[in-house]
């Protein structure tokens, strides 16, 4: 993640009516993941189970897990309740792959990841408690952080 990444996720945080903790997916601090090992490296496969906590992340499929983020071995899921108006992800992929947002229930948008950014996932008029799934259409997507506003 570069400086300039780093410098939004503080800004987009300073403005927020979010009550969802910055969340990371790498081993080294993701103190949130709800399902598997936290701190541990390396391959796992995930099961997403039926309750999800809020502000809990929790991974479906197969993950390479690095330090600072998060790899999709093959198809792959994110799912999280959160509160906030908006929700973004620090992500990148060596090609480009899509990822398909669901809010709810409901398919919102699908977003093309490639270059190491700051992604808009979900823009909403009010904060309110939603449950987000991320659908990720094939391998080595990177994700490093979700943060809310």
């Amino acid at each position: 993640m570069n400086r300039n990444t780093a410098s939004t996720n503080r800004l987009v945080a300073a403005n927020s009516e979010a009550r969802s903790p910055e969340t990371y997916f790498g081993s080294l601090r993701n103190e949130y993941l709800g399902n598997g090992a936290r701190g541990r490296g390396g391959e796992q496969t995930f099961v997403t189970p039926n309750d999800l906590l809020p502000n809990t992340l929790y991974l479906g499929g197969v993950w390479n897990m690095a330090e600072e983020y998060a790899e999709a071995v093959s198809r792959a899921s994110v799912s999280y309740r959160y509160y906030a108006k908006q929700v973004h992800i620090v992500a990148e992929a060596a090609v480009p792959a899509d990822i398909e947002v669901w809010q709810d229930g409901v398919m919102i948008k699908t977003i093309q990841v490639q270059a190491s950014t700051l992604y808009t996932l979900v823009d909403d008029q009010v904060a309110g408690e939603h449950t987000l799934e991320l659908r990720i259409q094939g391998p080595g997507v990177r994700l490093f952080a979700f943060t809310f506003g």
